[in-house]
């Protein structure tokens, strides 16, 4: 009996700290955005706790970890925001980014933006079939370089801006499509002249288009799609 006890705290001494120390696993922060009109964000991960911040369409969120909370809008997780706070994830959309451009291995429907040539081209399985000329972000204004995803499309936009200095009304945007948080999207330009488009960038960092063209990619995008910018 001793030398079964003995031998049984032996191996408590070798894989004790294995079998009974508590796992831990570093949370890996990421960058997404929201992916509806307002989103509220909670002092926990309970659709009944306090609101402590609300968050709107398009804006930047840093998400630090995600637990299990109440059940709300279809699903019972939730993201806890670098700013404080938690989120539903039903409402907080991903940003993939990366460095880089050019073809991205794989089939399917894509577009590349390339911002030194102020072009786009879409691509099926690898293959070009359509480039159009654009106006990308002024200086100051830069369209985000990456690869994204279109999580949003509205097909008669009104944008505003009532930022000092550089507010704007545009009604009957045409063909918007959302691909990164902050408002960047694909869209009809109306307001530019012609020329600007393959040449200028004249943009707050959306990617415009003249009507034909945006008509195009908005037949040939749809949720999902992707889309690399570069220079």
């Amino acid at each position: 009996m001793k030398r079964i006890l003995s031998a049984f705290c032996l191996a408590l001494l070798v894989f004790g700290p294995m079998l009974f120390s508590a796992s831990t696993v570093e949370a890996v922060s990421w960058t997404g955005y929201v992916t509806t009109d307002a989103v509220n964000v909670r002092a926990a991960p309970s659709a009944g706790a306090d609101i402590i911040d609300v968050l709107y369409f398009g804006e930047q969120v840093t998400v630090v970890d995600q637990v299990t909370g109440d059940f709300a809008a279809g699903t019972s997780t939730w993201y806890q925001l670098a700013s404080g706070g938690y989120a539903t994830s039903a409402y907080i959309g991903e940003t993939q980014g990366s460095s880089g451009g050019g073809a991205i291995e794989g089939s399917g429907h894509w577009i590349d933006v390339n911002l030194s040539a102020q072009t786009a081209t879409a691509y099926i399985d690898g293959e070009p079939v359509y480039t159009a000329y654009v106006t990308t972000g002024k200086p100051g204004d830069e369209t985000p370089t990456g690869t994204f995803t279109i999580f949003s499309r509205v097909y008669n936009e009104t944008m505003v801006s009532n930022e000092p200095g550089d507010s704007y009304f545009q009604d009957n945007v045409l063909f918007t499509q959302y691909f990164a948080g902050g408002g960047y999207a694909l869209h009809y330009n109306y307001w530019q002249p012609d020329y600007v488009f393959g040449s200028t960038p004249t943009s707050h960092g959306c990617v415009g288009m003249r009507y034909g063209d945006a008509a195009f990619f908005w037949d040939f995008a749809d949720y999902g799609t992707t889309v690399v910018i570069h220079y």
